[in-house]
This record gives C-alpha cells, structure tokens and sequence, in this order.
C-alpha cells in the first residue's frame, strides 16, 4: 500500500545500516565476519564499518538503525523534529547528509540521504534475507516508531507473557 502524500511520518526506502558498540573490538570482529559481514572501512583501531551482501553498508551496545529517506525535504522535516540533529554530512561509507532522532527509551534512529550505493555483493549461501528488530515492544516505544517514521510492525515476540522484540518492516 503506498503511503498517502500527506502522511505525517518520515518516508524510508529501506535499512542503511545498524550501529553496534562493543568493548571487546576483536570479539566483535569475529562475531561478525563468522555471521558473514566483510569489513567496508576502517577509521583507526576503533571504527569498522561492516558490510554484508546487499549494495548497503554496514557499522560495527546497539547504537541505532539507520535508514534512507526520500526526497531531501523529508530529511529537512525529520530536523524539525524536537531533539533532532541538524543535518550534516555523514562521515561513513556511501556519504551523504544525516539526522539523528532519538527514541523514547533513547535508542538513535539515524535517517540518510544521498547516499552512494556500490555493488552487491554474492551473499553467502547459509545467510538468511535479514530482518529489521528492535528490542521494543508495541507498547509506547513501538508506537514512536509507527508514528514517527513509516514503519510498520511485522510480529512481535513475547517472553513470560511480556511484549519483549519487536520486528517492524518499512511501509511503502
């Protein structure tokens, strides 16, 4: 279902990439080369961007998801946002301008724009299509999600009766 021109949220055209911290770097790299991430970029010892198999890149605690936004001016709206970022220009691979919201249990939810595109690469045969998450449920924290950017809830997965990870898809 195409989202009407003057839906309020953000409009997303899919996941750029997600941003995990980790105090053991060396741990972390090795989680995620085995999990079939190829290494994009480096920025000194303590900055990886990660990359699997779609023509996205990738960044190495969980630290936010990013997504890319469209036209311009949906990135200039998502700024007026109270607690946004300004935009400014992203220093990671593909470039472009980002802003930075902040959700209600302060997870950061980056939105890109302009950013270049490479190649895909051949995913390994044992990787499944990814999956966005979040460890939110539908509560007040999935409802900011929902309301804010154009995401839309595909299942959520309860533990001892409590709403624990919510998994959303953009909806176009």
């Amino acid at each position: 279902m195409t989202i009407p021109e003057g839906d309020p949220r953000i409009r997303l055209l899919r996941t750029s990439h997600v941003v995990y911290y980790h105090p053991d770097i060396l741990k972390a790299i090795t989680f995620l080369q085995d999990f079939g991430l190829g290494t994009a970029s480096r920025h000194g010892d303590d900055e990886i961007f990660f990359r699997g198999y779609g023509p996205t890149h990738g960044v190495s605690r969980f630290g936010g998801a990013a997504y890319l936004v469209e036209p311009h001016s949906k990135l200039a709206r998502a700024a007026t946002i109270p607690g946004a970022s300004p935009i400014h220009a992203l220093d990671a691979p593909g470039g472009g301008e980002i802003v930075t919201l902040t959700d209600p249990v302060g997870h950061q939810v980056h939105l890109i724009w302009g950013e270049r595109e490479t190649a895909a690469a051949t995913p390994p045969p044992h990787v499944a299509k990814p999956v966005v998450n979040f460890e939110d449920s539908k509560s007040a924290r999935g409802h900011w999600y929902t309301s804010t950017l154009a995401l839309a809830i595909s299942d959520i997965v309860d533990v001892g009766g409590k709403a624990t990870i919510a998994f959303f898809h953009i909806d176009r």
